[in-house]
């Protein structure tokens, strides 16, 4: 499980300072440490081809769950049809 405080979280914190050193050093640390934690990524050869991924399919615009089928190199979704993929994320892992 992954958590965190929101970027727009911190910023309200931020503002709700006073002026000064504190707010300065909360400003920095937002425009320097504040990431995406789950980015998309764009397709490329380090896609996993032997996993279910969540792909954004640019032919159908939605996201779909798919894998690689090595027969016709391919990643298709759960009913067996091809997935254009522009960008991908990984899925996390099943709960335990």
């Amino acid at each position: 499980m992954i958590e965190g405080v929101s970027k727009e979280r911190l910023i309200e914190i931020k503002q709700s300072l006073p002026y000064g050193q504190a707010r300065l050093n909360l400003d920095r640390l937002i425009k320097a440490e504040c990431k995406e934690l789950d980015p998309w990524l764009l397709v490329d050869e380090n896609m996993p081809k032997d996993k279910h991924i969540l792909i954004f399919d640019s032919f159908a615009k939605s996201q779909v769950v798919a894998k690689f089928d090595d027969k016709i190199g391919m990643y298709l979704d759960r009913n067996r049809v091809a997935v254009y993929a522009t960008h991908y994320k990984l899925l996390p892992e099943d709960p335990k």
